[in-house]
């Protein structure tokens, strides 16, 4: 095992929290629940690029007549976010926000893994409601950002 992925493991067995391998890649799993909601977190270590990034997937994938109004809420999401930003698979309609640390020129250090790892589930969790909403055609994107930032 490679010594940024020790360093990851380490970093959530420290937090208890429980990461599964996927098999033949170098991704794990963890489920996260909030009060907003629960989801599926992958942590993927790309020893080759010196980078760890940190997903955390909304539980359900938007359907394809709500796309559109999923990728204009996420672009609206996205302007101004200093750390990470949301995906929305256009195939599929997988819903992801990603940050990721690039430490070719620094070491990984765990203070590094608590800022991308914490920064990526606060930003989930304070728009969690707002893609429900807008999932569920019970507000406009504009209107739901606005919720967020208000």
């Amino acid at each position: 095992m490679a010594q940024m992925t020790d360093i990851v493991l380490a970093f959530f067995m420290e937090l208890n929290w429980q990461l599964t391998p996927i098999e033949g890649r170098p991704i794990y799993r963890m489920e996260f629940a909030s009060e907003k909601g629960e989801w599926t977190c992958l942590v993927h270590v790309r020893e080759e690029m010196a980078q760890v990034l940190f997903y955390s997937i909304y539980p359900r994938n938007a359907p394809e007549e709500r796309r559109p109004a999923l990728a204009e809420l996420l672009t609206r999401a996205n302007y101004g976010l200093a750390n990470g930003n949301f995906e929305m698979d256009f195939q599929d309609g997988e819903i992801r926000y990603k940050t990721y640390v690039d430490t070719q020129h620094e070491p990984l250090l765990p203070g590094l893994l608590k800022g991308l790892v914490y920064a990526n589930l606060a930003t989930m969790r304070m728009y969690f409601p707002a893609i429900t909403a807008v999932l569920a055609e019970q507000a406009t994107p504009e209107d739901a950002v606005g919720m967020v930032r208000a």
